[in-house]
């Protein structure tokens, strides 16, 4: 079973890092900082997201927690204030409604970064 296992999770590592790798390239350098290579802006801003998540996952889904006002239910009491002004600002509808407003060329942009950041999760 163990074997089994193990041999999934290889296979895992090696599929999130063909996702990407046919259309972008991305080079990290000694300081840990990706240099990426693309031959478009979809693929340009999916391996950013890519590497975003490669380089700071944890963080990102803190912000994403603290950014729906759930901070407080996953990490904690310290984060109750902040939960609180997301929900009394209703901070994620207006998200929505500006994102209603993005042109189109920017919602793809995002949409990119956004599948990116999934594949790699």
């Amino acid at each position: 079973m163990r074997r089994l296992l193990s041999l999934l999770l290889i296979f895992a590592a090696f599929y999130h890092g063909s996702v990407y790798a046919q259309s972008a390239k991305i080079d990290w350098d000694e300081w840990g900082v990706p240099h990426i290579t693309a031959n478009n802006e979809k693929d340009l801003f999916f391996a950013q997201g890519w590497a975003e998540m490669q380089a700071h996952a944890n963080l990102v889904l803190q912000l994403y927690g603290a950014a729906r006002g759930k901070a407080a239910a996953y990490w904690g009491d310290k984060y109750e204030q902040s939960d609180m002004l997301v929900h009394s600002m209703n901070f994620p509808h207006i998200a929505h409604l500006q994102n209603k407003t993005q042109n189109q060329e920017l919602r793809q942009i995002i949409g990119s970064f956004i599948a990116g950041m999934n594949a790699y999760a």
